[in-house]
């Protein structure tokens, strides 16, 4: 058998032949690897799972609270608390009458340690059953209310952990303190009040503001202030806002599967009800009615018990909506919630809800 090669299958660069007679080994090897770290690659993708989840963005971090609330007519006699001040349990906040009973005057006591907001001031005619009289916050525990979307929300359980994160706090009055100290920098908004502002914009009135390639403008109210410490005592004691980097978790209290969902496909029967209430209408109107209707509906949709007949359906919005509390929350997340509350600003963060894990690969087959 003749091994010879024709002539113009070789290359006729000298320089690359004799590379190739070099180097043909290693580029064998080289071969090799590549195809056993693409065999690899396919190997561990299959095997690593990757975590799927659901999640919001800028949901509202709250105090625990209970609202003051009465099933029947009240009457405030005597307030003991004042409005926004701390409380203990068991604490008198108010004393109270109510219709037809006419011995002492009741008391509403603290239910725990915390907080009390209060709407009511005595001697007023009295409120209605169901008027919320004020609220208390308890002081120690951080609850959240979530509409959680994704992927797979159709998987979500109340059975899994939440997890916190990218705890935003709202400026109390639009300035922001900064200051490097040996155990990292500090970072609040909650220091100052809007008497910064107002000596900003005082500042700078009367000056006009120039602007690279464009008209001048004229100053005006001051919105925003950040304060940057480059030196001097470090300010021990003040209040930080959370770290951005902070994380926490979250127990679910409750959850619930909600949608809202487009239905097309009626029954016989709906759509006899449906023509008849068209046809109601036409006729009021001094109308003929027209015929071979086609309906489209939009509506809410929750839980079902499982009795009722089913109709296809498609969902155009599809949420898990959780209340949870966070477990063991810490100290200057506690306060800045509080200082949020009571100054009717907000600390808000990102919730996500572990649904379940999946192979990578078919995450970047689905992708591909």
């Amino acid at each position: 058998m003749n091994r010879t090669l024709p002539q113009d299958w070789r290359t006729q660069n000298r320089a690359l032949r004799r590379v190739y007679a070099k180097y043909m080994t290693w580029l064998e090897r080289l071969g090799y690897l590549v195809v056993v770290l693409v065999i690899g690659g396919f190997v561990y993708a299959f095997n690593y799972s990757v975590d799927e989840s659901v999640s919001a963005d800028k949901v509202k971090l709250e105090l625990a609270s209970k609202p003051i609330k009465f099933d029947t007519w009240v009457g405030i006699v005597q307030i003991y608390a004042q409005d926004k001040t701390e409380v203990k349990k068991g604490d008198t906040i108010f004393s109270y009458s109510v219709p037809g009973f006419n011995g002492r005057p009741r008391a509403y006591v603290a239910p725990y340690d915390g907080v009390v907001t209060l709407t009511v001031k005595p001697g007023l005619e009295g409120f209605p059953a169901g008027t919320e009289l004020g609220r208390v916050y308890d002081t120690s525990n951080i609850t959240l209310k979530a509409s959680l979307a994704g992927a797979s929300v159709s998987r979500a359980s109340d059975k899994e952990e939440v997890r916190v994160s990218n705890i935003v706090v709202e400026p109390t009055s639009g300035v922001t303190f900064r200051q490097a100290t040996p155990q990292g920098p500090i970072v609040t908004s909650q220091v100052f009040d809007d008497s910064l502002l107002k000596a900003a914009t005082e500042a700078l009135k009367g000056y006009d503001l120039k602007l690279r390639d464009d008209r001048p403008f004229s100053a005006s109210d001051v919105t925003d202030v950040t304060v940057e410490a480059l030196g001097g005592t470090v300010s021990t004691g003040l209040a930080a806002d959370p770290d951005p980097s902070l994380t926490c978790k979250a127990v679910v209290l409750s959850g619930q599967d909600k949608a809202t969902v487009q239905v097309a496909d009626l029954p016989a029967a709906a759509r006899d009800k449906l023509d008849s209430a068209v046809k109601d209408t036409f006729t009021k109107n001094g109308l003929a009615a027209p015929d071979h209707l086609r309906y489209v509906l939009k509506l809410k949709a929750g839980q079902p018990d499982g009795s009722a007949p089913s109709l296809p359906a498609t969902a155009l919005n599809r949420t898990y909506d959780i209340e949870a509390k966070l477990l063991d929350p810490p100290q200057n997340l506690l306060q800045a919630v509080r200082r949020a509350t009571l100054a009717g600003k907000s600390v808000t963060a990102k919730v996500e809800l572990k649904t379940g894990s999946r192979p990578l690969a078919t995450i970047l087959l689905k992708k591909s």
